[in-house]
């Protein structure tokens, strides 16, 4: 599954080269905890930034990828910190700039091409 999922992630980068500036990703696996994590910063040609943590293991998937224009302005956050009891699929949520809204569980390749289609639009 991890080889897989960091192919993809690699392969989808490849493809959106000519929106990223550069992306510092750190891949890692803990044998003993069998858990997998993804930490880094995706920084786009309108210079916006990603910010990744992302851990997971056969039962547990914990993110959070935080999402913000050039001047390090909030554009929107995906996480499943466990403090939005009022949302629908807690804990999973977004938090917008004056807003938290309902989220679905979401992994790094959703996001950048969310970010990917953001990007296409304000161009």
């Amino acid at each position: 599954m991890k080889q897989n999922y960091e192919s993809e992630i690699k392969n989808l980068l490849n493809d959106l080269s000519l929106l990223i500036f550069s992306s510092h990703l750190n891949f890692n696996y803990d044998n003993d905890a069998d858990i997998y994590f993804i930490d880094g910063k995706i920084i786009f040609i309108d210079g916006s930034q990603l910010i990744i943590t992302e851990r997971y293991s056969l039962d547990k998937h914990r993110y959070r990828f935080h999402y913000m224009d050039k001047s390090h302005k909030l554009i929107t956050r995906w996480d499943n910190a466990p403090h939005h009891k009022e949302v629908k699929h807690y804990p999973h949520h977004q938090h917008l700039s004056t807003d938290i809204k309902e989220s679905d569980d979401k992994n790094l390749m959703e996001v950048i091409n969310w970010i990917s289609r953001y990007i296409e639009v304000i161009e």
